[in-house]
């Protein structure tokens, strides 16, 4: 043993630091115990049930040749068993294998930072090169791995392609989904549809789906006969459509005084429905006439030869109080009608965003 001449603490001669304050030993320090002590303060927690491996034998009879009823080999550090150590004995004694305590799983080992050796817990500085212990804070925002739980997915937009084939599918997790040129790759070509130009909130009861401000608004394909009213946005094919009420008219022209306005002789009608270049230009109006009027590539009070997405009669629009009825006639690419605030959507429909097609998969 070795006594530190600074704290007085005995310290094992294979040390060269004091385990209690650090200070250097030296070797005009040591001390011999007497035989059948064990060498330094620390005592490894031994069992009963370990008591009986526990062995002890002077060191003449080692060196004769001699053996103690019981007592067996050394192992090599390949058949040691998780918990064995060995100890060094003092003068007199031979080193030995006792079992010790066995750390609790949840004890972090206390490892020297400068030289990686391990420091006992009741020890303040490292035996070996003599650097104080500090014991590793747990960082605290770290969150451990088996606590991060994704947000469940909750649907799929399916992008569809012109042709009819199924493309990428956007997943839609739970809580509040934008959709938008900037986010999605699959949408980001498309230069119709703005950086974050819809939202979609998810929970179990569903998706609603809701306009993010968006340049060209958001479609949903109707698969029943709508209500239009005034300045109501709807799509045919690639053509851009407003309705206005008969009633909503602004003349064009004022009189100064009781001298009517001269123009074309106006037809009984009930509403006016506006071709769109652009969210603020038209490039047609039609009167809207009778009990319906036909939309169509071929036959129709408002045709659009040009257009191969519009079927030939693909959609109808008639009179409903200070409205209209619009009803798609089966065509092939569907009529969508512009959001004018949030809508439950169900497991099918299309969403119309840009020039691009999309369609809703929730999952069950």
């Amino acid at each position: 043993m070795i006594t530190c001449t600074k704290c007085g603490r005995q310290n094992e001669s294979r040390y060269k630091f004091c385990l209690g304050c650090g200070n250097p030993l030296t070797a005009s320090q040591a001390v011999l115990e007497p035989a059948g002590a064990v060498v330094g303060s620390y005592q490894p927690v031994i069992s009963e049930a370990a008591q009986s491996r526990v062995h002890t034998q002077p060191l003449a009879e080692v060196k004769a040749g001699g053996s103690s009823p019981g007592l067996q080999p050394l192992p090599s550090v390949e058949e040691m068993e998780e918990g064995d150590t060995h100890l060094e004995m003092g003068p007199g004694q031979v080193s030995v294998v006792v079992p010790v305590a066995v750390r609790a799983p949840e004890e972090e080992a206390r490892v020297c930072s400068d030289c990686g050796t391990l420091v006992p817990p009741q020890f303040v500085f490292c035996g070996r090169c003599g650097t104080r212990y500090v014991a590793v804070e747990p960082e605290e925002d770290r969150i451990p791995i088996d606590t991060v739980v994704a947000s469940p997915v909750r649907a799929r937009l399916i992008v569809i392609h012109p042709d009819g084939r199924e493309g990428e599918a956007i997943a839609l997790v739970d809580g509040e989904n934008v959709i938008g040129r900037k986010s999605i790759e699959a949408l980001a070509e498309d230069p119709f549809v703005s950086m974050a130009h819809v939202r979609l909130l998810c929970d179990e009861s569903g998706v609603l789906v809701e306009d993010n401000h968006s340049s060209n608004g958001t479609f949903v394909r109707i698969v029943a006969p709508v209500t239009l009213a005034n300045q109501d946005c709807f799509r045919v094919g690639q053509e851009v459509l407003r309705f206005t009420t008969d009633a909503a008219r602004e003349p064009v022209l004022v009189a100064d005084d009781d001298t009517p306005v001269l123009g074309s002789p106006e037809s009984e009608g009930w509403g006016y429905l506006h071709l769109m270049i652009d969210p603020h230009q038209d490039s047609n109006v039609y009167r809207l006439c009778g009990d319906e009027v036909v939309i169509g590539r071929e036959l129709g009070g408002v045709v659009f030869r040009d257009d191969g997405f519009v079927s030939g009669r693909h959609a109808r629009l008639m009179p409903l109080g200070a409205g209209a009825r619009l009803e798609d006639l089966g065509s092939s690419n569907g009529t969508y009608v512009r959001l004018r605030g949030p809508l439950q959507l169900q497991d099918g429909e299309h969403l119309l965003i840009g020039r691009q097609l999309l369609r809703l998969h929730v999952r069950s």
